[in-house]
């Protein structure tokens, strides 16, 4: 069996790199496919996402200061940017209006 410390140790990297990734892809999509709505979107989806994976830390363990507030925000809005991407991706004429956060 493998101590505390040790499971700790393993889902730092584990989230650390899952971060990572996803911060590369929307800056892959953001770059390669800037006027299409689902690359936007599916780079803001990346970004939330890679804030939900974030919070934990700075709710127990880093004091980021003003910083904690657009990733607590980014934490919270993934089931909205989920549901605007997959809007985006499954419908030909979309076009971001402000009732499809709501």
């Amino acid at each position: 069996m493998l101590k505390e410390p040790m499971w700790q140790f393993a889902d730092l990297i584990l989230r650390s790199a899952t971060v990572t990734l996803l911060l590369f892809l929307a800056v892959v999509l953001t770059t390669m496919e800037r006027r299409a709505w689902p690359a936007r979107l599916g780079a803001l989806l990346a970004v939330t996402v890679a804030c939900h994976l974030i919070c934990p830390w700075i709710a127990l363990d880093v004091d980021l200061g003003i910083l904690e507030y657009p990733v607590f925000f980014g934490c919270f809005a993934v089931p909205v940017a989920f549901w605007v991407f997959s809007r985006a991706v499954l419908n030909e004429r979309f076009s971001l209006q402000i009732t499809d956060g709501a």
